[in-house]
C-alpha cells in the first residue's frame, strides 16, 4: 500500500514538473522493480541477507536447531550489519521524538545524520518510517527502483529550454 501510494505521488509529481508519463507507462514503472522485490514484498519480508545473522550470536544457535543453510551471499555483510541497524536506529530516534543525529547504540554512540549509508534524508526513509524495519529497507530497495526508472524515462520528455510555471 505504501508502495502504490508513493508511486502515484511520483508520477504526479513527474507529470506535474516534467512531462507527461502515460497511465499505461506509470504502471508498468511501477511494476518493474516487483520483478525483484516483490516477493519480499508482499510476503511482508526483508529483501536482504537476513540469512546473515544465522552466522552470529545470538541467532546462530536457533539456525542450528532448525537446520538453517549456509548463507547465501556472505558478501553482503554491510546491508545486513550496517545499514539494517542503521536503519533501525532512524525510526527509534523518531518514533521516541528525537531527530537522529546520533546513533546511541553503537558503543559510546556515534553520528548518525553524518553518515550517509543511513539515508536520514532519502525519501524511501521517510516514507517507510512507519513500517518495521525489514519492511521499510524492503520498501526503500523497490521505491529507489521505481524512482530510478521515473527519472530515466521522465528524462525523455524533460525540456530544458520549455518554460515551466510553478503555481503554489
Amino acid at each position: 500500500m505504501t508502495y502504490a501510494v508513493s508511486a502515484a505521488l511520483s508520477v504526479g509529481l513527474a507529470r506535474r514538473f516534467i512531462g507527461d508519463v502515460s497511465r499505461r507507462a506509470a504502471i508498468v514503472l511501477a511494476l518493474l522493480p516487483l520483478v525483484f522485490t516483490g516477493k519480499a514484498v508482499f510476503r511482508g519480508e526483508l529483501y536482504g541477507p537476513a540469512d546473515l545473522y544465522s552466522t552470529s550470536d545470538p541467532w546462530r544457535a536457533a539456525a542450528e536447531a532448525r537446520g538453517a543453510p549456509a548463507p547465501a551471499n556472505p558478501i553482503l555483510s554491510d546491508l545486513a550489519f550496517a545499514n539494517l541497524p542503521w536503519r533501525a536506529a532512524v525510526r527509534e530516534a523518531f518514533a521516541n521524538g528525537r531527530f537522529p543525529f546520533w546513533n546511541r547504540f553503537v558503543l559510546a554512540g556515534n553520528p548518525l545524520l553524518a553518515t550517509a549509508q543511513a539515508g536520514v534524508f532519502h525519501p524511501a526513509t521517510w516514507l517507510g518510517l512507519w513500517l518495521p524495519v525489514p519492511s521499510s529497507f524492503t520498501f526503500s530497495c523497490t521505491f529507489t527502483l521505481f524512482l530510478a526508472l521515473l527519472s530515466g524515462f521522465s528524462g525523455h520528455n524533460f525540456h530544458p529550454l520549455r518554460e515551466y510555471h510553478i503555481f503554489i
